[in-house]
């Protein structure tokens, strides 16, 4: 997009989203490793009972996080943006787009982390593939055929959100790893505690984590009233979060194989494949990294034809 204003107000309307969206990710990151564990020892009905309660949680939660972004945007972005912004109101309207892939968005997520368990990563990858490629489809049409702008990025991004939570519920039923009364039956507290217990640390990760996103997201578009600062803090971190991906699939590697290890051949072998992992990751985050840095400029070029953002990134 050619106008700053409207990268920053994509930018504010991403942190809000994501921090709500993250807040609430605890649940597939813990479902894995539940997933892994019932399946490494042959109990795929205690699998898919872990998997129906993950999808109500996560569904009950994101529909209650969807109404709040929907139906009150400026509460959410006053998080990040004065009232005065001249960004507000890209990022209202980005934001309520959005918002509306909330709850499918989470349910393609805990489906991830389903197939993940089961140690099947073939599966969530030509979902993954189907759901961007839709989406990098979808964004031009809809930013620039339909004149949309920056609320065209955030409902191209929904749709695909939506198709990909449909083909996941699709492939659990077909797969028996849920049923429709499983997802829809709340579940009692008791089967809820292994889910819960695992996930305080998660949680209380992710809420410092969004509380430094937040401050920061905020500090930036402070800077400068014509959103050129902002614009290019939110170009930074999306390329940031190309990087983030490659790691969180890492972790999401390391939740699944390692409960399945230490299942099927003990603490000590599970043991070495954490150490691996762990320098597997390493060195990925370096070498993407040093990728990134090298490539700084054709990368910045394509997310903005504005000079001033180019140089603000750089």
């Amino acid at each position: 997009m050619g106008d700053a204003l409207a990268l920053a107000g994509q930018g504010a309307a991403s942190t809000c989203f994501f921090s709500v969206f993250f807040l609430v990710a605890f649940i597939p990151t813990v479902t894995a490793p539940l997933v892994a564990s019932a399946a490494g020892q042959g109990d795929m009905e205690g699998a898919k009972q872990r998997i129906c309660e993950a999808l109500y949680l996560a569904n009950a939660i994101g529909l209650v996080g969807m109404l709040l972004l929907v139906c009150f945007p400026g509460a959410v972005l006053s998080l990040v943006l004065s009232p005065s912004s001249p960004a507000l109101p890209y990022a209202t309207r980005y934001l309520r787009y959005r918002s509306i892939s909330l709850v499918p968005a989470l349910f393609s997520s805990v489906s991830f982390a389903a197939f993940r368990g089961t140690l099947d990563t073939v599966t969530p990858l030509k979902v993954s593939l189907a759901s961007n490629l839709l989406n990098l489809v979808l964004d031009p049409i809809l930013i620039f055929g339909a004149h949309l702008g920056v609320a065209g990025a955030a409902l191209a991004t929904a749709l695909a959100e939506v198709l990909s939570g449909a083909v996941y519920l699709v492939l659990l039923l077909r797969r028996k790893l849920a049923s429709v009364a499983l997802m829809l039956r709340p579940p009692s507290v008791a089967s809820l505690l292994p889910l819960l217990q695992g996930a305080l640390a998660m949680l209380a990760r992710q809420a410092v984590l969004n509380l430094s996103f937040i401050s920061a997201t905020r500090a930036a578009q402070l800077m400068d009233p014509t959103g050129v600062q902002a614009a290019a803090y939110s170009i930074t971190n999306q390329m940031y979060s190309l990087g983030v991906v490659v790691m969180l699939a890492m972790q999401a590697t390391g939740a699944t194989i390692v409960p399945a290890a230490m299942s099927k051949e003990g603490t000590d072998r599970a043991r070495a494949v954490a150490d691996r992992l762990i320098m597997w990751s390493l060195c990925a985050s370096v070498a993407f990294s040093g990728l990134q840095i090298a490539l700084l400029g054709p990368l910045t070029n394509l997310f903005t034809t504005l000079p001033a953002v180019r140089d603000a990134v750089r």
